[in-house]
């Protein structure tokens, strides 16, 4: 079943757990030959003028060729699935270029950075130029190539002066004979370091999914045209529903592939390699890790991690992976603990750093739903001093008053942007196409949009897959936003206090596919700042889902809301699921737009309290009832229909 499930998604498995799950066998040196070290000129095809001499095992090169790159023959060829650590000692100048060539009968790949500048290149193409600038002296850079013989890929391990390794991933590097890169002018020490690996290809994908024995799985309805994910199973026992999903993280440190970091935000530097024992301090540090596609799995210590050291950047790496070290929630959160605040009136103030403020909540004050309580913004100075449970901005200024009065403290959360062109909006945004995503035990809080997944394509196809994670106080729109094509598959997760909407899906904004979503024991709760029709706990927006044990429960408008799309029919599958107590009085669940749509929805075993009505059908929407609990207060509306089905 775990085969089938990951096929129907367009992702590979190669072996269990991310593969690579043997010992590998040590590097060894590769002896580097002075007397024997040939160098081609690349930058005109011209003279190759260099000094050489042993260094031990390695070489200490000099190119003397001025302003030219040259390639230095090694004798190294790879073959098959192989590991080579590529060691360089240097005092240059400033930091200049460094890497290697592939020569092979189909021509060289280069793959080199320029230190001083933070720049890597592929060929003759600058892939980035954030990386972490090391000008000084000495300098030692250290690569790890990992080459993969089955899809002739290429991954990359970068780290400068003992820090944290970046992770780059190539494709079409055929086997070829590794050639050293030497800019002008500098001396570089180079050691090389082989061994032989069995590297299986590392992937984000589900777990297996497991049918709970002695119940009858519950049949698709007829009518539901989505193709549902193989090995996905609901099950029904006198009233209980069970699904197949378990899901667990599945890259592993045993694959040399996946750059793995550690994170603690108590005790970590953001200067430290990102190992168990020199942990990184920052979650946005150890993300940006990851360039060009790569894996990368975090780990990080549970706790408070705000601005200085929160997820709030760009993941560049295509497989991601961020789990709890020890077992806490990792609370990712965009609000500023640095600002130093001086009473004023009945309020209190601060200078913010940059920026503006989004929304302000006190987590020393929850709901009945146990989050933070927001407060209001006030129309001015006057009446934050005035009144409290306020807050109010002007220029770099801020006043707040707390409900009770007291002096902003470690409970106080003022959510943040500090970046004029607002690329800290997010806090975490996959925009790659093809990118997947498995996280475990995070919450994310605060900013525009705490979670974003949607690639600037019609078909991003990403793979999103989350448990027991949390989508919080999102200040201009959605908690979960999930706009491309692909699967997201989550379990056990919240989407509570947003703006707009708990959870929403939609077709990527520049057309295309929905994605296909499994719900499976998640809470849409309290959601909606603005008395609009568009605060739901969940909304599929022609996207199917299938949502299991879910909870939707005193969100502002409808707590379940299902439309088409961009030419998308939305159809969804609920199973078990509870809706109560819209805060507008509006319906528990609703299909359709009153403009139109051909929205289906299924009931099987959901109940209904609270709010004006049950179930809405607008416009053409049709909804089909089993098992289904409520007052019996139903609103249809155009040629909308409410219907018994037997599944």
């Amino acid at each position: 079943m775990r085969d089938q499930i990951i096929r129907t998604f367009g992702l590979a498995r190669l072996g269990g757990h991310g593969g690579g799950a043997s010992t590998p066998d040590p590097l060894a040196p590769f002896a580097l030959d002075a007397g024997a070290i040939t160098a081609t000129n690349l930058t005109d095809g011209g003279t190759a003028a260099f000094t050489v001499e042993q260094a031990g095992e390695g070489v200490t090169l000099r190119n003397t060729e001025h302003n030219d790159i040259l390639a230095f023959a090694t004798g190294l060829t790879v073959s098959g699935d192989m590991h080579v650590r590529h060691t360089i000692d240097q005092t240059p100048k400033s930091g200049k270029t460094t890497g290697i060539a592939v020569r092979s009968g189909t021509g060289r790949r280069r793959f080199w950075a320029f230190p001083a500048n933070g720049w890597f290149h592929e060929d003759d193409t600058r892939i980035t130029s954030k990386l972490d600038k090391q000008p000084g002296t000495p300098m030692r850079i250290v690569f790890d190539y990992f080459f993969r013989a089955a899809d002739q890929s290429l991954t990359i391990h970068y780290a400068m002066n003992g820090g944290a390794p970046y992770v780059f991933s190539f494709g079409n590097v055929p086997p070829g004979e590794i050639e050293l890169l030497g800019a002008y002018g500098h001396d570089q020490t180079h050691r090389l370091e082989r061994r032989s690996l069995s590297l299986s290809a590392p992937s984000v994908a589900p777990a297996d999914m497991h049918r709970p024995l002695g119940h009858t799985p519950r049949a698709v309805p007829a009518g539901f045209s989505r193709a549902v994910p193989g090995g996905f199973e609901v099950c029904e026992d006198g009233g209980s529903y069970h699904s197949s999903v378990a899901l667990t993280p599945p890259l592993s440190e045993a694959n040399p592939e996946v750059l793995a970091l550690h994170v603690d935000g108590a005790t970590g530097d953001d200067a430290n390699p990102g190992t168990a024992d020199a942990p990184l301090k920052s979650l946005h540090v150890a993300v940006a890790r990851g360039q060009q596609g790569g894996a990368v799995m975090i780990r990080a210590k549970g706790g408070l991690y705000p601005y200085a050291t929160c997820l709030r950047n760009y993941p560049q790496a295509r497989l991601l992976q961020i789990t709890s070290w020890d077992g806490a929630p990792v609370i990712s959160s965009m609000h500023d603990d640095s600002l130093a605040w001086a009473a004023d009136d009945g309020a209190y103030t601060a200078t913010l750093p940059a920026g503006s403020v989004s929304n302000v909540f006190d987590a020393a004050h929850l709901t009945a739903g146990g989050d933070y309580s927001a407060l209001d913004a006030a129309s001015g100075v006057a009446a934050c001093q005035a009144t409290a449970g306020t807050w109010f901005q002007d220029g770099t200024s801020v006043w707040v008053h707390t409900s009770d009065g007291r002096a902003p403290d470690g409970d106080l959360r003022v959510y943040t942007r500090r970046v004029a062109n607002n690329s800290d909006q997010y806090g975490l945004c996959l925009r790659e196409p093809g990118t997947a995503l498995y996280m475990e035990k995070v919450h994310l809080e605060g900013g525009w949009y705490p979670f974003y997944a949607g690639a600037a394509v019609a078909d991003g196809d990403m793979q999103i897959y989350a448990r027991d994670c949390a989508v919080k106080y999102a200040a201009a729109n959605t908690g979960w936003k999930i706009v491309t094509s692909g699967v997201a598959v989550l379990q056990d997760c919240v989407g509570a206090a947003n703006r707009f909407d708990g959870f929403n899906y939609q077709p990527a904004s520049a057309g295309g596919a929905a994605p296909f979503v499994l719900e499976i024991g998640c809470t849409g709760r309290g959601n909606g700042f603005v008395t609009d029709n568009i605060c739901n706990g969940s909304s599929s927006h022609g996207a199917a889902i299938i949502r299991v044990n879910g909870s939707y429960t005193g969100n502002k408008n409808r707590n379940v809301h299902d439309i088409d799309q961009d030419g998308q029919i939305g159809e969804t599958w609920n199973l078990g699921c509870t809706a109560r107590d819209p805060v507008m009085d509006y319906a528990n669940w609703a299909a359709g737009h009153t403009t139109g749509g051909v929205t289906k929805m299924w009931l099987d075993g959901c109940t209904s309290s609270g709010g004006r009505y049950d179930i809405e059908a607008n416009g053409s929407a049709s909804v089909f009832l089993s098992g289904f609990t409520g007052a019996g207060t139903n609103d249809v509306n155009g040629s909308g229909s409410i219907e018994a089905y037997v599944p």
